[in-house]
């Protein structure tokens, strides 16, 4: 049997029944996958022999020391307008004209849409797709009318 005691607060001097567990002024004897479950309600100890605590019963915080997790760091997204300006700086215009405007106009290829579409999916289309005044509830119906509009533009 696992001797246990109740360290949350609020909860130090708890006298009374927990699932099956009988606590007496916060201490109580249950067997070690009792002493799991409550300790998934309440922050609770085990207590050794000398009722001196020896260790936190709780799953997530033994989880959290004691297997190896971790996280890959992803890059950020690129939006619909970083691509926009990526494409505009790879491939840029000679008119005098280009040079004037604030912002180039992108003629957008399938393949370029496809892309956005791998990368940001339907969201990034619609950035791309808004200013045309083209919606659609499937990417490819949105790449369609896109490339439509640009080239009747």
């Amino acid at each position: 049997m696992t001797r246990i005691k109740i360290v949350q607060k609020g909860w130090e001097g708890f006298s009374s029944n927990l699932g099956t567990t009988v606590f007496k002024d916060g201490i109580a004897e249950c067997d070690e996958r009792e002493a799991v479950r409550i300790g998934a309600i309440v922050q609770i100890m085990r207590l050794d022999d000398e009722d001196n605590e020896d260790g936190v019963i709780n799953v997530g915080h033994e989880i959290t020391l004691t297997k190896d997790l971790s996280a890959e760091i992803q890059p950020p997204l690129q939006t619909a307008e970083a691509l926009a300006k990526l494409k505009a700086e790879e491939e840029p215009d000679e008119s005098e004209e280009a040079e004037t405007e604030k912002d180039p106009v992108v003629k957008w290829t399938e393949e370029s849409l496809e892309k956005i579409a791998d990368e940001n999916g339907i969201k990034g289309l619609r950035e791309i797709g808004e200013p045309l005044g083209v919606k659609s509830t499937k990417i490819s119906e949105l790449i369609d009318k896109i490339l439509e509009v640009q080239n009747a533009a």
